[in-house]
């Protein structure tokens, strides 16, 4: 059985994402953040500035393994940043 690779920086930045440190990412306008694990686990968050909320209250619309750079991209497809 061949192992998926783990996604690189490149991948993830290639869907408009900024790599910010220890695999973060953010888009654009900081509304979305993805975190990244080393066992492909990936974590999509809906990002609230710290002005607006606590960390508490940023939503997970995302959890679990992915392995290729079109499964994230489907899913932020479907999210809805307004």
């Amino acid at each position: 059985m061949l192992e998926n690779h783990m996604l690189s920086i490149k991948e993830i930045e290639s869907l408009g994402f900024t790599h910010i440190i220890a695999r973060w990412f953010k888009n654009h306008n900081d509304t979305i953040r993805i975190r990244q694990w080393y066992n492909h686990q990936i974590i999509i968050y809906k990002w609230r500035s710290i002005e607006e909320s606590s960390y508490d209250n940023d939503e997970i619309v995302f959890n679990g393994r992915l392995d290729n750079v079109e499964e994230i991209k489907w899913i932020l497809d479907r999210i809805n940043t307004d």
